[in-house]
């Protein structure tokens, strides 16, 4: 009983630095903004000199994954700008936007909405505002409603942000790309694979000729379609891409960026899922070595790859250790995505698999039945997304001889499979 393991996908929320060559050297761009910052201080230079200090440290933490010292700046910067130059102003509008960003990196889910929800309308009220701030902010709002499900709600955002952007600075613009990156990301989520693929392409090409062949913004994309790629079988390509991604993103960005541990990830997922559960295990291990150093043991992409891991570990009949990194995961997913949400609810379908694959039927019946519980609530008793939970809790049913049972919930998948071909 296998599932295919997390493979990341990379969205960008736009932010201070998201047009700025990416810097190879976070150590002297620190030192730098830090000193700024520092005079700034020093010299009593005021508080609009205060807030453009803290915010520009801020979004450079942020680019960095440093996110509770971003988030700390960024409050910071807003203070500073509410008392240079009040409630309405672009500037302050920017920060909101970033300290957003730093939000939904820390979970705080309602406050990112919000925080996003008041730079908007700052940006959609300014007289001669910047459409391409606009555009950013538009994007990011649509990230986060992306990035917990709310699909139906993203999906006109990042089209009022494509518009914008293409409007205001042309197809080929870097900042058009992002958005077409992260309208790509959004139908990967809803298995729309082939539109994905192709603003994907789209990408990867503005992306070359815009930012050259060894930009991190490019690493990004290349990883992207590489997930497409793999969703869809096809391992080889998606290896290839992962390799330069991987090796854009060490080079630009340093051997201990999220980045790259995404990009690791990533390439150990292809590894499993092409059988090679050994080579997959130590990019897993690098990967969450950097994870838990950056982002803290408790983030939701250390909870991907602890999931990656445990899959290689099962592969390799290491059951013990596979239940270990499961049971580790879990409550990072349910505090990070939320007891309630359809995400958390695959993964607890997961854990049964490797539960029923040991025959510990015990252990898995409870996990199946809350995972088919929150799917009812999230999508309806009728909806396909209930169809793996079902089809495996019906064929562990068989194996424990609970045959009345399992017939009943292969009537309701077929039934549920058949209503979906029609509709």
């Amino acid at each position: 009983m296998t599932r295919a393991l997390p493979i990341l996908a990379m969205s960008l929320c736009a932010s201070l630095l998201a047009e700025l060559p990416q810097p190879r050297d976070y150590a002297a761009a620190e030192k730098a903004a830090l000193a700024a910052l520092q005079n700034a201080e020093i010299s009593g230079a005021g508080a609009r000199a205060m807030a453009t200090c803290s915010n520009t440290l801020g979004a450079l933490y942020y680019d960095m994954g440093r996110y509770p010292e971003a988030e700390t700046l960024l409050q910071n910067s807003l203070a500073f700008w509410m008392q240079a130059g009040g409630p309405e102003h672009a500037e302050l509008a920017n920060t909101l936007n970033n300290l957003a960003g730093a939000h939904a990196k820390m979970g705080r889910w309602q406050d990112a909405e919000a925080t996003y929800r008041g730079a908007l309308a700052i940006r959609q009220r300014l007289p001669g505002g910047n459409p391409a701030d606009l555009a950013d902010t538009l994007n990011n709002l649509a990230e986060l409603y992306r990035a917990r499900g709310r699909y139906a709600e993203a999906e006109p955002l990042y089209r009022q942000a494509l518009e914008t952007c293409e409007a205001a600075l042309g197809p080929e613009h870097p900042r058009t790309a992002l958005v077409l990156n992260n309208q790509g990301t959004l139908l990967a989520a809803q298995g729309r694979y082939e539109d994905a693929e192709a603003l994907y392409l789209r990408t990867i090409q503005i992306r070359r000729q815009a930012l050259g062949p060894n930009h991190a913004a490019l690493a990004n994309a290349l990883n992207n379609l590489a997930t497409v790629k793999a969703a869809r079988g096809q391992f080889t390509e998606a290896e290839q891409l992962l390799r330069e991604s991987l090796a854009i993103a060490e080079s630009a960005l340093g051997l201990e960026h999220l980045q790259v541990a995404t990009a690791l990830n990533n390439l150990a997922s292809v590894y499993d899922k092409q059988g090679r559960p050994s080579t997959a295990e130590p990019l897993y291990r690098r990967a969450l070595a950097i994870l838990e150093r950056t982002v803290g043991p408790q983030d939701g992409e250390v909870a991907a790859v602890l999931f990656g891991l445990a899959k290689s570990c099962h592969a390799q009949g290491r059951n013990s250790e596979a239940e270990a990194f499961y049971e580790q995961a879990l409550p990072i997913w349910e505090k990070r995505l939320g007891r309630e949400s359809r995400d958390f609810a695959r993964h607890l379908y997961t854990l049964a698999d490797l539960y029923h694959g040991d025959s510990r039927y015990s252990r898995a019946e409870p996990l199946y039945r809350r995972a088919l519980g929150i799917l009812e609530r999230t999508d309806g008793p009728r909806s396909p997304v209930l169809l793996p939970a079902l089809e495996k809790y019906a064929a562990m049913l068989r194996d424990m001889k609970r045959k009345g049972e399992a017939t009943r919930l292969e009537a309701r998948a077929k039934s549920i499979r058949g209503a979906s071909r029609q509709g």
